[in-house]
């Protein structure tokens, strides 16, 4: 028998034919493919020991894909399998992959808007490189009031509007050579909503100066004030800077509402508070002596001489159930008080005796010992103000004025007076007509006396009260700086 032996196989063994793998980048696609040569294909492609890096895989067809994950050098087996039958052949080779940073990159791009007052805070961020990262301003600037941590935090309050362009450097901790990357960021700082700050004024008296200072906060300065509703005392003004000031001149309890406007361009910003003053009474002034009288009621000053006296007086209205024997005058004037002499000039009210209805309210003058004489130039009215003026002009020369301080109107005459001057009174006074003393009319409201002034020294001070039929008629309030009232009855007058 004859025996055949086969030739020898002519195929090579199966082996890897990659020796080595590109680099990656941590957070950037990855793509290589494995080759072998030899055995029978197709092949089969596996990781036999170690890893890949995290985020990449091996397909079976030999394909590395992915996106990397994580920076570092990854060492592992790869094994290749042949479709040889019946046994398959495999060949193994060792690889690497080393994967580095993501370059170093500032990904915040915008930061959120502030408000001047309000506590802000803002984290950066960045990507790549080398972690733990450091952070710096490294041009412009921040707004004032915010600081920028070195590990990314922006916080603080801002205290200043406006927009603040600056540049943020960012720097990793590579080593030997640590990388950096900066980015352009900008803030707006809004001002702060605009609001009254002023919640309560001091309370204020009659007669006494005033000065206060609203204040706010927030929106565009300057600011200008209103009062909207309400009103401030009598006497006081706001200015359009926010001050209130003047001298009060009626006591109470005053509420109003101010408003601040801002001076925002296009569309101001306004604010409002409700506020009040309070006004006390001037502080009284105790008076020399009390002195009864069946005529006059009021007040005087003595021990002179003086060489003027002016005050001002409102006119008051006959009550309706005087009668034509009744009588009122109200008068500024020099003497009489202690002598006989008198300069004076006033206004006298009674029921008209023709129509009984009706009122006469006539202005005059006079100087002692001779009549009165009426003022026919001009018309008063109840609750008009009145302001007299007698002056000495040289010696033995006075000048006498009356003056309607509501409707303008004014008489002046210039008269010769040789009177002491030791005395100046401010009175009401129940009249002397035709030789005989009359009876007071009754009145209201009270008659209020104010911008009292004498040209000389003041050295006592007489409280007079009128007195008729042992029964009290009229009854001064006590002097203030502001001045006083006189009530008609027994009951004194409230202190203005």
């Amino acid at each position: 028998s004859t025996s055949t032996t086969p030739p020898p196989s002519t195929q090579s063994a199966l082996s890897v034919t990659t020796t080595s793998l590109p680099a990656g980048q941590d957070g950037t696609g990855y793509s290589a493919s494995l080759s072998a040569s030899g055995g029978t294909t197709p092949y089969t492609w596996a990781v036999k020991t170690g890893s890949l890096p995290p985020g990449l895989t091996l397909s079976s067809g030999g394909t590395i894909t992915g996106t990397p994950t994580s920076t570092g050098t990854y060492d592992f087996i790869v094994q290749v399998t042949d479709s040889s039958t019946p046994t398959p052949e495999s060949a193994t080779a060792k690889l690497q992959i080393a994967v580095a940073p993501a370059p170093l990159a500032v990904t915040t791009t915008s930061l959120a808007g502030a408000e001047v007052g309000s506590s802000y805070s803002a984290s950066l961020s960045a990507s790549g490189g080398t972690t733990p990262y450091t952070w710096a301003v490294k041009t412009g600037s921040l707004p004032p009031g915010l600081t920028l941590a070195s590990d990314g935090g922006i916080t603080g309050t801002p205290t200043s509007a406006g927009t603040y362009d600056f540049t943020v450097q960012v720097t990793d901790s590579s080593t030997p050579t640590p990388e950096s990357a900066t980015a352009k960021l900008q803030i707006a700082v809004a001002p702060a909503p605009l609001a009254v700050t002023t919640t309560s004024l001091a309370d204020a008296q009659v007669g006494s100066s005033y000065s206060a200072s609203l204040s706010a906060s927030g929106g565009t300065t300057p600011y200008t004030w209103a009062v909207t509703t309400g009103s401030l005392p009598p006497g006081l003004t706001l200015a359009s800077g926010g001050t209130i000031t003047g001298t009060p001149t009626s006591t109470g309890t005053y509420d109003f509402t101010v408003q601040v406007t801002d001076s925002s361009t296009l569309t101001p910003e306004t604010a409002t508070a409700n506020l009040s003053i309070g006004v006390s009474p001037a502080p009284a002034e105790s008076p020399t002596a009390v002195d009864g009288s069946s005529n006059w009621s009021g007040y005087v000053v003595g021990d002179g001489p003086y060489t003027s006296v002016t005050g001002t007086f409102t006119v008051t209205s006959l009550a309706s159930g005087a009668t034509t024997s009744e009588y009122l005058a109200e008068w500024v004037g020099i003497d009489g008080f202690s002598n006989t002499s008198l300069i004076q000039a006033g206004i006298n009210e009674q029921v008209d005796p023709y129509n009984t209805s009706e009122f006469i309210i006539q202005p005059w003058w006079e100087i002692l010992p001779a009549s009165e004489t009426d003022i026919t130039t001009m018309t008063v009215a109840p609750g008009d103000q009145v302001t007299v003026t007698i002056a000495e002009l040289s010696a033995g020369e006075w000048s006498i004025t009356l003056k309607d301080d509501t409707s303008g109107a004014s008489f002046t005459t210039d008269q010769t007076y040789d009177g002491p001057a030791t005395s100046a009174e401010w009175i009401v006074e129940a009249p002397t007509v035709n030789n005989t003393q009359t009876v007071l009319a009754p009145y209201s409201p009270d008659v209020a006396f104010t911008s009292l002034g004498v040209g000389g020294t003041e050295s006592s001070l007489d409280e007079i009260i009128m007195v008729q039929s042992n029964t009290t008629v009229s009854d001064p309030s006590a002097m203030t700086s502001v001045g006083f009232n006189v009530a008609y009855g027994a009951t004194p007058a409230p202190t203005p």
